[in-house]
């Protein structure tokens, strides 16, 4: 989940410092709520779960909605190449939006550490489709 979570960050902070004017930041902001939006859509359907199947459906959800961004994230890369000299010190204009994206792990901890997910993520079913998340991820090259 930390591996997910972080990759998510990297790819929302290097997409949101890659921009100079309001209408490329509005691209960005577009952006940055989407990825919001798949976070937060996965963690209900997660919290929802009660089987699980359920648990099973949303990661894949997930994965293929994660796949998508990372095809989004490629596209901003090629457009915005100075991206990679701006990462560690985001424009003050998208500092409210990184803010956001701050709240991200503590909202997958506050999921996954509730009784009755600790106890369907020890379904074998749950934790192949967590595996195969992962294994989706290592062959995602964000920005590259």
């Amino acid at each position: 989940m930390r591996r997910i979570t972080g990759l998510m960050l990297a790819l929302i902070m290097i997409a949101a410092i890659s921009c100079k004017s309001g209408k490329k930041y509005s691209e960005i902001r577009e952006f940055i709520n989407e990825v919001v939006t798949t976070q937060d859509e996965f963690l209900s359907n997660i919290d929802k779960s009660v089987r699980a199947d359920d648990v099973v459906s949303a990661v894949d959800a997930f994965g293929m909605k994660l796949m998508k961004l990372s095809e989004k994230s490629t596209e901003i890369r090629r457009k915005y190449p100075e991206v990679d000299k701006w990462i560690n010190d985001p424009p003050d204009e998208l500092k409210m939006d990184f803010n956001r994206l701050n709240d991200t792990e503590s909202k997958f901890k506050k999921v996954f550490v509730g009784e009755k997910i600790k106890i369907l993520i020890r379904d074998k079913k749950v934790q192949d489709a967590f595996k195969e998340l992962n294994r989706r991820m290592e062959s995602v090259k964000f920005f590259q």
